[in-house]
């Protein structure tokens, strides 16, 4: 069997890693703490341990708040990823990203995540083919808006109107493709219903007692009417909202962090 190779230590590749696993296949995540920096040229040589590479995963990601560092960062990561997937043989290189990020380039992230899409899509060869999974928001989200946002019991709340997902579906849909279990292709997933990131907050475990909505500067505006909810071709996937936060009531995946 050969193995997978995730570029990236988050808690996408985490997921996924953990996903794979479960499918009885090997997965190994790699980072700057192995020497791996997208920023520039990198060598995925050392973790093939001389066995075939199924896939190689982008799950890159980055605090950037200005959309042309956004755009350099992700641009870099997938010209150095595809050029790295296709020295060691990859049968693929997948990126995981963001339902409607080409409508939404108001926001850093978003604007950064569609040229991503385009340059991984330019870099593809016939023998390394770029598959690209896009996903809507994560309901890991909310949770992490707090931690990042709140101010004590008060916290400003971004107007957005989402359709989140959950990220275990996410990542058990790459591992299906990875192996072989769903045709090799690019997908379009999203969560079964529309959710506001103030209700989002509001169902949180701990949360803060006053969340007053935050309206959202030029572009990045149209999030509340909907932008980023998924159009035609999308996969509903996973649990409603409130069943996932039965089993995580504070938002966190625990066992996904470190």
């Amino acid at each position: 069997m050969g193995r997978t190779i995730i570029v990236g230590t988050g808690l996408l590749a985490r997921a996924v890693a953990h996903s794979l696993a479960q499918h009885g296949h090997h997965a190994v995540t790699v980072g700057r703490r192995d020497g791996v920096d997208i920023r520039g040229r990198i060598d995925l040589t050392p973790f093939t341990d001389g066995e075939p590479v199924d896939a190689v995963i982008e799950a890159t990601g980055t605090d950037a708040t200005r959309s042309a560092e956004a755009v350099r960062f992700f641009e870099a990561s997938a010209r150095h990823v595809a050029a790295a997937a296709q020295e060691v043989g990859a049968g693929m290189h997948l990126l995981v990203s963001i339902v409607g990020c080409e409508r939404a380039t108001g926001f850093a992230h978003y604007a950064g995540k569609a040229a991503q899409e385009r340059a991984v899509r330019a870099a593809a060869t016939e023998a390394t083919p770029a598959i690209v999974v896009r996903s809507t928001q994560w309901f890991a989200f909310p949770r992490q808006l707090v931690d990042r946002l709140a101010r004590g019991p008060v916290m400003l709340v971004p107007r957005m109107l989402v359709r989140p997902v959950a990220l275990d579906s996410v990542a058990e849909a790459v591992a299906e493709i990875v192996v072989g279990k769903r045709e090799r292709e690019s997908a379009c997933l999203c969560g079964p219903e529309d959710m506001t990131l103030t209700q989002m907050v509001a169902a949180l475990e701990s949360r803060p007692a006053v969340r007053i909505p935050m309206p959202l500067p030029g572009a990045a505006r149209a999030a509340r009417t909907g932008v980023l909810l998924p159009t035609g071709g999308v996969e509903v996937v996973g649990p409603r909202y409130a069943d996932w936060l039965r089993t995580y009531p504070d938002g966190r995946r625990h066992d996904l962090v470190g």
